[in-house]
């Protein structure tokens, strides 16, 4: 989620919530809503990403670098320096993490350990894990959107043009629907059902 003061994510128990701010270049709490303590993490560098894992065991935050911290003890597990980020996502199993970056495209991790596992080098700045954990949908070049194969990064499918910049991607919960964004106000529901994937449908969700 966005949020006026910078990035939000959520935890799957609703409890906890962070907050980030990339001109104050810092990752400002994690808070638990039970009974409000707040335990406040640094982050030296700009932070454009933040994201709980789906069993609430991690919180991955990136920015001129990724940051993952053990929610358990609020240690950092490991850092991955020279990898810009602009958003992330664990999959559904928690066992991964996804990075999609301007300077390095888009990138699987070893949510454990920090292994880097594939990287696919087409351009991306979002990034969004199918529920079965199948599919990576990343924005693609020339306006475009790509499914990725989540086991090794293939490019599976390449959706058409949209009329500017794909600045989000979104599966539904059923994962039979694929929904793009772009910077026009556009969005676009795909079939994620159908080996083609087709366009479902297209409106405008609100002026550029």
């Amino acid at each position: 989620a966005i949020t006026a003061g910078g990035v939000s994510s959520i935890s799957c128990d609703n409890f906890l919530i962070t907050m980030a701010s990339a001109a104050s270049q810092s990752l400002p709490a994690w808070i638990t809503e039970a009974d409000d303590q707040r335990a406040y993490l640094f982050q030296d560098a700009s932070t454009y990403a933040v994201a709980f894992s789906p069993d609430g065991a991690l919180l991955a935050v990136g920015g001129d670098y990724l940051r993952v911290y053990d929610l358990s003890t609020g240690e950092v597990k490991y850092t991955v320096k020279n990898q810009e980020m602009e958003r992330l996502a664990f999959s559904p199993d928690s066992a991964h993490l996804y990075v999609a970056s301007s300077s390095n495209g888009t990138t699987a991790f070893s949510a454990a350990s920090g292994e880097r596992l594939w990287n696919n080098s087409s351009c991306s700045y979002v990034v969004a894990v199918s529920p079965d954990g199948r599919f990576v949908a990343v924005d693609g070049s020339n306006n475009g959107a790509c499914v990725l194969s989540a086991r090794d990064g293939t490019q599976l499918y390449s959706l058409p043009s949209h009329p500017a910049d794909v600045t989000s991607v979104a599966f539904s919960h059923d994962g039979a629907v694929l929904a793009t964004g772009c910077a026009d106000g556009q969005v676009r529901l795909w079939d994620a059902r159908s080996d083609s994937w087709p366009l479902l449908h297209a409106w405008v969700a609100h002026a550029p």
